[in-house]
């Protein structure tokens, strides 16, 4: 049973981005079936996200591991990742 059917809910993330240069592109990220989440910022922090490949690790449901790898901000484990771009945001 993946991790998703355990509880009848699969948590989704999904984190948009605007471009800080002309603020008319967006990235966004979206993560599937999220667990062991950890967000902690104490001021406003952009984290930069590092992926690294947990499957052989043979945890139920978990492929990807990401983190901040600067400030330990960010943490949480999932079974598939998308990344897309947006144009014409504004």
């Amino acid at each position: 049973m993946g991790y998703g059917t355990r509880t009848g809910y699969a948590p989704h993330l999904t984190i948009h981005m605007v471009s800080a240069e002309d603020r008319e592109s967006e990235l966004i990220l979206h993560f599937e079936d999220v667990c062991s989440f950890r967000f902690s910022a104490p001021g406003i922090v952009q984290p930069l996200l590092g992926v690294g490949d947990v499957s052989g690790q043979q945890w139920d449901g978990v492929i990807y591991e990401f983190r901040d790898g600067e400030n330990d901000i960010l943490f949480f484990l999932c079974r598939d990742f998308e990344v897309s771009i947006q144009n014409g945001v504004n």
